[in-house]
């Protein structure tokens, strides 16, 4: 996960990966290339970049939530995996609410 000069978490990419997770309860079945994710399941007027998606699909992967599969494209796609969707409800009790406005 990228990180600050301290060291700490960015937060930017923890509030993506908290997005992305909110998504995946919602559409537990959803898979896309990082491209498509920014583009498609984000709200609007985010303002992440394709990096910053990046970079909390990675975390999420690291996490275990996540697997690349590689599409018939060729292009790597990110779903979730098999059996963590009730995970995704223990790490985010609070959800369905998302906070106004996404990220800015």
């Amino acid at each position: 996960m990228p990180r600050s000069p301290r060291g700490e978490a960015d937060p930017r990419v923890t509030a993506l990966g908290v997005l992305l997770r909110r998504y995946w309860q919602r559409n537990p079945r959803a898979c896309d290339t990082p491209a498509g994710i920014t583009q498609w399941w984000l709200p609007e007027g985010h303002g992440a970049t394709p990096a910053e998606v990046r970079a909390a699909l990675e975390t999420l992967k690291e996490d275990g939530l996540v697997e690349e599969v590689e599409g018939g494209d060729g292009r790597i796609h990110y779903r979730l995996r098999e059996g963590v969707a009730g995970e995704l409800r223990l790490l985010d009790p609070g959800y369905p609410p998302a906070p106004p406005g996404g990220l800015h």
